[in-house]
Formats: C-alpha cells, sequence, structure tokens
C-alpha cells in the first residue's frame, strides 16, 4: 500500500505543477468539480 501512496502522491505533486503552469485550465477543472 505504501508504494501506491508514493505514486498516487506523485502524480498530484505532477497536476499540481501542470496546473501551476496552466491557471486556466486549473480554473476549469476547478468548475468541474
Amino acid at each position: 500500500m505504501l508504494r501506491h501512496e508514493i505514486h498516487h502522491i506523485g502524480q498530484l505533486s505532477i497536476w499540481a505543477r501542470e496546473l501551476n503552469l496552466q491557471p486556466v485550465s486549473a480554473n476549469l477543472i476547478g468548475r468541474g468539480l
């Protein structure tokens, strides 16, 4: 389970990095949620 958690956190960090580079997309995703 630990590996899965680490992988999940890594994926979230990658998404956060991409969203920081694309604030417009982040805003659209926020509306979708």
